[in-house]
């Protein structure tokens, strides 16, 4: 299932990538939404987009590809309340780099089981 706003901010992104007109369907989400519409241009503009796909998007799981897709890396955010979580290394402060083989799913074991051909993802 997709959502209209979905298809408006993979256009925005897309239209950037190519040059193309991608203030229009940035701002139609924007708007729709009840904030002020967008004017940045160049890197503001990209950074516009990305921050309205975490917003719109938020608790979907798109978060990790599109992580993927800008290369960028996954920082955990401060915590509301440290007393209803786990702190500590690997809890509330967990970091991973672009490059790093946690990035990336395991393959499930049945898929291995059944088709010998697959090939482990590094690290799993």
């Amino acid at each position: 299932m997709l959502r209209s706003a979905e298809l408006y901010l993979i256009s925005a992104e897309a239209a950037y990538n190519s040059g193309g007109d991608a203030l229009t369907p940035l701002n139609i989400v924007r708007t729709a939404r009840g904030l002020v519409a967008s004017n940045a241009s160049g890197t503001a503009l990209l950074q516009d987009i990305k921050d309205e796909r975490a917003r719109e998007l938020a608790f979907e799981g798109f978060r990790l590809d599109d992580l993927k897709r800008w290369n960028e890396p996954m920082t955990r955010k401060p915590a509301q309340n440290l007393l209803i979580i786990n702190t500590g290394d690997r809890f509330n402060t967990l970091t991973k780099s672009t490059g790093d083989n946690k990035f990336v799913w395991g393959l499930p074991a049945n898929d291995m089981t059944i088709n010998t051909n697959l090939v482990q993802n590094p690290g799993w």
